[in-house]
């Protein structure tokens, strides 16, 4: 498996309403719970590793995968294909500032 970083967009701005108020108020384990479920078909071939979310027309997860095609399959397992287009492209691999990720991990909600 390959780390990818994917960007998603919405199909219209109707969607984007849609699912943002369907994710408002979702916590950190409910993302990570709903996305790397055990039970999903998926979860051996992708599983999320971070999810970049505002109110932009896009946003973008850091995924461990077989593949972007794999990816594309896991999201339209959960439903998300019905609201965002999807483009994964693989990554060496992540780099971070390991000072900063640390701060970042305190302020999970």
């Amino acid at each position: 498996m390959d780390y990818y970083l994917a960007t998603h967009t919405f199909h219209s701005d109707e969607k984007k309403k849609e699912f943002l108020k369907r994710i408002k108020g979702r916590t950190n384990d409910t993302w990570v719970d709903r996305m790397n479920d055990p039970q999903n078909p998926f979860h051996e071939k992708a599983r999320v590793i971070q999810i970049f979310i505002g109110e932009a027309d896009f946003f973008f997860c850091n995924w461990y995968a077989e593949s972007e095609q794999t990816i594309i399959d896991k999201l339209d397992s959960l439903g998300a294909g019905e609201f965002v287009i999807t483009m994964a492209v693989k990554i060496k691999h992540p780099i971070a500032d390991t000072n900063e990720i640390k701060q970042m991990l305190t302020n999970l909600k």
